[in-house]
């Protein structure tokens, strides 16, 4: 009876520790299985053996060494068609307002006619400056016209070019349109308005000049000076 219960006793214990190595098993089964899971390091091995040789790195790179040398040609071609159309854009504003300037020049010489019968006959006003002093400034006027539109032409914007343009066009009619009716139709009132319109107008230019440059658009001044002179000059001979 004895070693029946003996053995039965150690039966038990055998279920019992079966039993608690039975995790101990499941685990080292997961781990084996971990092992087993590990395999995609074999297969980074494998990878590997697939991974190109760093010869084969630089023949790729190679490779796409034109595509990155295509990309940045265009960017520059892009860059350069850029800076061209500015370049152009300003070469542009440049010779038209020095277009503007020579009809101004050209326009003067043929309308104002000093030298009339009609003019020298007309009592001139006190405050008149001499012949040389007209003489001399008018130059000076167109040099400094078609030497400001360079300098507004190239460092300002597009917008200010076209205010540029715009009010020296327009400030240049008006005073053309003086000097017809003056010299031409004698109408002496009339001239003295067509003054106050060119100088309004030249009063952008004044501005727009000393957001290119204080030295220029202290430059421009005489000339604004001048208009304003001018027009004074013209209300003058109408009070006559």
């Amino acid at each position: 009876m004895r070693g029946v219960l003996h053995s039965f006793l150690i039966w038990v214990t055998r279920i019992g520790r079966s039993a608690a190595t039975a995790p101990v098993t499941r685990v080292i089964s997961i781990g084996k299985r971990s092992d087993g899971s590990r395999h995609p390091g074999l297969i980074n091995r494998q990878a590997q053996r697939r991974l190109p040789s760093p010869g084969s790195f630089q023949s790729a790179s190679a490779a796409t060494a034109p595509v990155t040398r295509v990309i940045s040609i265009v960017k520059r071609s892009d860059g350069s068609r850029h800076r061209s159309y500015l370049t152009v854009s300003r070469i542009i504003v440049g010779i038209l307002g020095t277009a503007i300037v020579a009809f101004y020049a050209v326009g003067s010489r043929r309308l104002v006619a000093t030298d009339s019968q009609w003019y020298r006959s007309l009592a001139k006003p006190a405050w008149q400056p001499p012949r040389i002093v007209i003489g001399l400034i008018w130059p000076y006027n167109f040099a400094m016209l078609t030497t400001a539109t360079w300098v507004v032409a190239s460092r300002l914007s597009n917008t200010q070019h076209l205010v540029w343009l715009m009010s020296l066009t327009l400030s240049v009619l008006a005073a053309l349109a003086w000097a017809w009716l003056f010299f031409d139709r004698h109408r002496l009132f009339a001239s003295g308005v067509a003054l106050v319109f060119a100088t309004l107008f030249a009063i952008p230019l004044l501005v727009i000049s000393f957001n290119a440059s204080p030295v220029l658009g202290f430059a421009f001044v005489p000339y604004q000076l001048w208009l304003v002179l001018a027009t004074s000059i013209a209300f003058g001979f109408s009070a006559q």
